[in-house]
């Protein structure tokens, strides 16, 4: 299968395209996500770049968004999982043809909800509607000082209501 490879710490431009291979026996609780789609989210770039070092082992696939289909499923998991269309969410790895993680990390995404629209649910979103909870209780209006940055459109959503 094929997977964006980071090697070390670097710029993100320097990531390769290698050979690997498939995941292999599954744990019990594990399924493999075929992934359709991996988004580029800035927080993949600042990972290979060596921003959170303490918690980053190499080799490393990148991608912290994406969206797939469960094509495995091990021990523990129900059946109904299967062929689940799902965020694979909680670490990188989203480049890659296939992705092995706990199913308690998947989540289930909706039919009526595009592939290319569901992809990027995961990261901004919640950081817009985190920022949204936290710090503006009561407030009148906002500056969002992020121009066309895709968390601006959700903050601009959320800060309407």
């Amino acid at each position: 299968m094929l997977a964006a490879i980071a090697e070390s710490f670097v710029s993100i431009d320097t990531v390769v395209i290698c050979d690997v291979p498939e995941p292999g026996e599954l744990r019990a609780g594990e399924v493999v996500v075929r992934m359709l789609v991996s988004a580029f989210n800035p927080s993949d770039a600042v990972t290979v770049f060596g921003a959170y070092a303490s918690r980053t082992t190499f080799p490393l696939v990148p991608g912290f968004e994406g969206l797939g289909i469960i094509d495995r499923i091990g021990s523990g998991v129900p059946t109904s999982a299967f062929s689940q269309r799902v965020l694979p969410i909680g670490s990188p790895g989203a480049w890659q043809e296939y992705k092995c993680i706990d199913h308690s990390w998947c989540i289930p995404i909706p039919d009526d909800i595009p592939t290319d629209v569901a992809c990027f649910a995961y990261i901004n979103p919640l950081t817009a509607s985190l920022m949204v909870e936290r710090f503006c209780h009561g407030v009148q209006s906002a500056l969002v000082d992020t121009a066309t940055t895709t968390i601006a459109g959700y903050l601009k959503t959320l800060l309407e209501q």
